[in-house]
């Protein structure tokens, strides 16, 4: 098993423990003590854990391991107003990926009186607020409900993505640069972002600006897939600047 893998159980087990202690690391990822403890290390460079004597405990405020529930209401004016901006380019008769996520949710707002628009989505909050919209029709990807993110995963998942081809793709991030690209904490969600990416033509990807110039672990694309980034006018002048000579990228207040 590669690091970066390695590396996402590690966190997906301490986000369902709590904590995780170095002996457990050897027994399950068939380590030595001295790389799990490299990797620990490594995690807890990111600000994503903290770690103990024989082992390490969550980080339980970190924002990227965070349920639905507990992340809609921040940054919620921020996140419409992105969402809004995002839906002006959705027109009659386009097919669309909308990824899972908070920001992208909001997107129900502004699309719910379209007409002749297909949907295709993993989200299942974004497939009940359109469930009565009469201009829309709704593909949910099947595959492995997570509760807690309110969306659907796995490599059933994966592969219903695959069934589809989108001219346009609205997708979320945990992080993205100019050298890295696009980046997640979570590798499920990963995989159906990474194939939404590669079956669609136009990519949009929509985050607030504390999401640029970060890197989360898990790569997903390269930054050149991005076809437009709609962020808040928060962001670094010096790095908006930089972002332009690359990119259409619009600036949100």
């Amino acid at each position: 098993m590669i690091k970066k893998t390695r590396e996402s159980k590690i966190l997906e087990l301490l986000n369902l423990q709590g904590s995780i202690e170095v002996k457990d690391l050897v027994a399950n990822f068939k380590i030595s003590e001295n790389t799990a403890r490299r990797d620990l290390k490594s995690i807890e460079e990111q600000g994503l854990l903290v770690r103990t004597h024989g082992g390490a405990m969550v980080v339980k405020q970190q924002y990227g391991f965070m349920n639905f529930d507990s992340r809609l209401g921040k940054d919620k004016v921020v996140k419409e107003k992105l969402s809004k901006v995002a839906a002006s380019y959705i027109n009659e008769n386009d097919v669309v990926f909308i990824d899972g996520g908070t920001t992208l949710y909001y997107l129900y707002k502004y699309l719910r009186n379209k007409n002749n628009i297909i949907v295709i989505t993993h989200s299942l909050p974004l497939i009940y607020q359109l469930s009565n919209s009469q201009g829309i029709k709704l593909i949910l990807i099947g595959g492995e409900v997570d509760f807690g993110r309110k969306l659907t995963s796995g490599s059933i998942a994966e592969k219903n993505v695959n069934e589809y081809h989108a001219n346009k793709a609205f997708i979320g991030a945990d992080g993205v640069s100019l050298k890295k690209g696009i980046s997640s904490f979570e590798s499920k969600e990963a995989d159906i972002t990474r194939n939404m990416i590669l079956n669609c033509d136009k990519i949009f990807l929509v985050c607030t600006s504390d999401k640029i110039e970060k890197e989360a672990f898990i790569r997903v694309d390269p930054f050149e897939k991005i076809h437009c980034i709609i962020t808040d006018s928060n962001l670094d002048e010096e790095i908006a600047k930089a972002y332009k000579e690359k990119i259409d990228i619009q600036l949100v207040s």
